[in-house]
């Protein structure tokens, strides 16, 4: 069993090599069992995460390969009964086994129709970005915008189609952004974006722009051109006590008014808006009550 390899002596050298290069796995054997090993073998596992880890012992320290599996190693293999074969399916399943956590944590936390964060993962990464914001003192926006019209697309040219539009815009909307930031599919034709460390609120202004002018270009799909613009709604995180729910929900409100402007365009969220969202929900409400009881009156 031959691959091109390399090999340390010390951890501490490991750590330098596993943050400089990518292996395919680690083989990890350690003749001291002690806490600073332990610790060790959390940093080898959080520097290397997409890399497996098999650990060598001995008979009598079996123990510490099962604490290793515990605490991130992948398998372990006992110094005195180890040959190629078996070295080499060890090997072999352990690669296999972390591609398939990879493939369900992807599953897990990414759109499986446009490869981007879903709800979740996007939730989560807000929570993070806020808690970044409040430590360094800079801005976070949150985007929140749907495709104009999608449901026409849907009714006229199919799902299939509208597939392959959602996947398209998804990847519009990720070329308009940096890398720190994050794009998710909320649902359907939504989608959310997170932008980070920006100095002044209106920085949002410049991205949100970009992704207007970029729709402007026809998709083209199954032979056909098709136009399609998009409404965004903007919160931002201007006094640093926010949390994921209000900017989201602040966010979706300023897209309403987007729409209202005439959709393909974008709004930035004013407090008067919440009011008007307040008064529209009481609205709408009374009208479903009033609906109700002139269907039970009139069965």
């Amino acid at each position: 069993y031959s691959v091109d390899s390399f090999y340390v002596k010390e951890l501490s050298e490991a750590l330098k090599k596993v943050s400089s290069a990518l292996f395919d796995f680690i083989l990890l054997d350690l003749n001291i069992i002690d806490e600073d090993n332990y610790q060790a073998l959390d940093e080898l596992t959080h520097n290397a995460p997409g890399v497996p880890v098999i650990v060598i012992t001995s008979e009598d320290k079996e123990d510490f390969a099962l604490k290793s599996l515990q605490r991130g190693a992948h398998d372990y293999i006992v110094r005195n009964d180890w040959n190629p074969t078996l070295l080499q399916r060890i090997i072999r399943y352990a690669i296999a086994r972390k591609q398939s956590e990879e493939q369900i944590a992807k599953l897990a936390h990414y759109d499986a129709l446009t490869g981007v964060a879903n709800r979740h993962l996007f939730r989560d990464r807000l929570s993070q970005a806020i808690f970044r914001a409040e430590r360094s003192g800079k801005y976070i926006a949150v985007l929140f915008l749907d495709l104009d019209h999608f449901h026409g697309v849907n009714e006229t040219l199919g799902y299939e189609v509208g597939d392959m539009l959602l996947k398209e815009a998804s990847a519009k909307i990720v070329k308009c952004v940096r890398r720190q930031d994050t794009v998710a599919r909320i649902g359907g034709d939504e989608f959310a974006v997170i932008l980070e460390g920006l100095l002044d609120p209106q920085d949002a202004t410049v991205i949100s722009r970009q992704i207007l002018e970029s729709f402007k270009s026809p998709s083209s799909i199954a032979n056909q051109p098709i136009f399609i613009s998009t409404s965004i709604g903007i919160s931002v995180s201007e006094e640093f006590e926010c949390d994921a729910s209000t900017l989201i929900k602040q966010a979706d409100i300023a897209r309403y008014r987007a729409k209202e402007q005439g959709r393909n365009n974008f709004q930035y969220f004013m407090p008067e808006l919440n009011e008007i969202a307040q008064k529209r929900l009481h609205m709408e409400q009374e009208l479903s009550q009033t609906l109700a009881r002139i269907f039970k009156q009139n069965p």
